[in-house]
């Protein structure tokens, strides 16, 4: 949960980097109180949870707001292309001191990852399909 959190605000920086944060208002700062586990959905039968309300992340509809607006699919796109981007930034820094080469290509790894990880859970989440470089 902690992995998708952090993923979660970076689309959202994303996203108020881009200048483009206020057309997704449904896409609210995450605190730790919202991806708290809610006993209401492990165990519905349980009495007392029905004045509970959950967090609005429980309430949000991608999938309707994918099929609304095809802007989310640029920025979807523009999101692995900055990934792409970062990547080769990092392999830039390769100099030729092994120390320095070893936190470059981590880097790069690192962001080769996080695109591909996107790539993926766009299009199995959405069905939306971006390319990688």
């Amino acid at each position: 949960m902690r992995i998708n959190g952090q993923r979660y605000k970076l689309a959202v920086w994303a996203l108020s980097r881009l200048g483009v944060a206020d057309k997704y208002p449904q896409f609210q700062h995450l605190s730790h109180t919202d991806v708290k586990a809610m006993t209401a959905i492990y165990d519905p039968n349980k009495p007392g949870l029905r004045t509970d309300d959950l967090s609005w992340i429980w309430r949000l509809n991608v999938q309707k707001d994918l099929e609304t607006d095809n802007q989310l699919h640029e920025e979807m796109e523009w999101f692995t292309r900055y990934m792409c981007t970062q990547k080769k930034i990092a392999i830039s820094w390769v100099s030729g001191v092994p120390s320095r080469d070893a936190y470059a290509y981590h880097q790069a790894d690192m962001w080769h990852r996080l695109g591909l990880d996107a790539k993926k859970r766009f299009q199995k989440d959405s069905g939306v399909s971006v390319m990688l470089e």
